[in-house]
């Protein structure tokens, strides 16, 4: 029997429980010991507890850009100018308004790293950092690769490189600025692998 438009009780009662379900489920978590115990490695993202999660939807994506280094072909050139090259690199893509992660450092890097990082993340892009194969009196010199929208064997058509980068060569900050400047082209194009005018 009902009243007007109502729904039925027995109906209403169904839609509630049905709503108390599915609210159940989004304030449920899961204990990063039993992902342990599942044999996973528990990672989180920026979010601090579940509320942010829930009220702050940004917290809980990858960055724009995942920042990585590898000793690559010449791990000296690596310890010589890494710092100050992340450095650089963190202040300029912050500089252009991009979410910045915290730096990685792979052993034993390959520049296709950076896509399984990328796909490992979240990440919307990848910066990573690595030495140069030695020439004949460069030992210190430094490559950047940048990568949009990564993803398992990307191509390195789809990637745009920076080299040279050291003191007598390419300066870092000088580096770092052109760097962003290809991500924020990269970001704006929605691929890699952009052209840029004008020289270093």
């Amino acid at each position: 029997m009902r009243t007007g438009t109502r729904y039925l009780t027995t109906a209403y009662l169904g839609l509630r429980a049905d709503h108390a379900i599915a609210l159940d489920a989004v304030h449920s978590e899961v204990d990063e010991a039993w992902a342990t115990a599942q044999g996973w490695l528990p990672l989180r993202t920026r979010s601090k507890d579940h509320a942010e999660f829930l009220l702050h939807p940004d917290t809980g994506r990858g960055v724009d850009v995942q920042l990585i280094a590898g000793d690559g072909l010449a791990a000296s050139a690596l310890r010589l100018n890494g710092p100050p090259l992340m450095k650089a690199l963190h202040a300029a893509l912050e500089g252009r308004g991009f979410t910045v992660g915290r730096p990685l450092f792979v052993k034993f890097a390959r520049i296709g790293v950076q896509d399984d990082i990328g796909v490992a993340t979240g990440a919307r892009s990848t910066v990573i950092i690595v030495g140069e194969r030695p020439g004949l009196g460069t030992g210190d010199s430094l490559s950047i690769y940048t990568a949009f929208g990564p993803k398992l064997g990307q191509d390195n058509s789809e990637k745009d490189c920076i080299s040279n980068v050291r003191a007598v060569g390419f300066p870092p900050e000088r580096a770092a600025a052109r760097c962003a400047e290809l991500m924020k082209a990269s970001f704006e194009a929605g691929g890699g692998g952009v052209k840029l005018t004008g020289g270093q």
